[in-house]
């Protein structure tokens, strides 16, 4: 049945040849076999086994390790209500810390993307049919998990590495000299703080990463 073999494989071409997925690959094609001898002994002819073991094995997405079966639009809105609330809040911080042109272009550029998301929202509210919201997908959440602790990870580096660029920068002569560090007035201390404050911003992405995989959960067929 080199056929059966072929189709595994043309199955899983996508996924890398590790030993959980050569496992796999070998349990399918020796179940999609069974079933197809079984078929054959009740008097089917070859082809027509095969076609109907094939139909009935579904979604090869549903075996991988970590695969979960969501209600995928339904996952979609939700997370982006959550991407709404989170840039809304950024957006509100950002307001009073309009003293520098990069902050200032980050507030507006947030404005922009919360009238994008809002009229997008606007287009997933106006859908009311049950249909739409009962459509699934596999989702693999090991891969996700992987991609919110690389995610936080890159995030931690770029902070330390941005933080210490701006300390160097603005005070390592001071330091190195042994010159006293002046702040003259409210302004320039805002105007400094701002500039430590520009990257945490960034926190907003992994903050949303984390979440797509928190709520995996509540959208799982059960």
């Amino acid at each position: 049945m080199r056929d059966v073999d072929a189709y595994v494989d043309k199955l899983f071409s996508k996924y890398k040849n590790n030993d959980e997925i050569i496992d796999l690959k070998e349990e399918i094609a020796g179940n999609l076999k069974a079933r197809i001898e079984d078929s054959m002994a009740q008097g089917l002819t070859y082809e027509k086994a095969y076609k109907e073991a094939v139909k009935d094995l579904g979604s090869v997405e549903d075996y991988i390790p970590g695969s979960k079966r969501i209600y995928i639009n339904a996952y979609k809105k939700e997370m982006l209500q959550i991407s709404i609330l989170y840039i809304l809040i950024l957006w509100i911080i950002t307001i009073p810390l309009r003293l520098s042109y990069s902050l200032m272009m980050i507030n507006i550029s947030l404005a922009i993307i919360l009238i994008i998301l809002g009229l997008l929202s606007l287009v997933v509210y106006s859908r009311k049919d049950k249909k739409f919201y009962e459509e699934t997908s596999s989702i693999n959440t090991l891969k996700i998990y992987k991609i919110k602790k690389f995610t936080w990870l890159i995030w931690w580096v770029f902070i330390i590495i941005t933080t210490g660029f701006n300390f160097s920068v603005r005070f390592a002569s001071n330091i190195w000299f042994s010159r006293p560090i002046r702040i003259q007035g409210p302004y320039q201390f805002a105007v400094l703080a701002s500039s430590f404050l520009l990257p945490f911003l960034t926190l907003l992405i992994p903050l949303i990463v984390s979440k797509a995989y928190k709520i995996i959960q509540n959208h799982e067929v059960k």
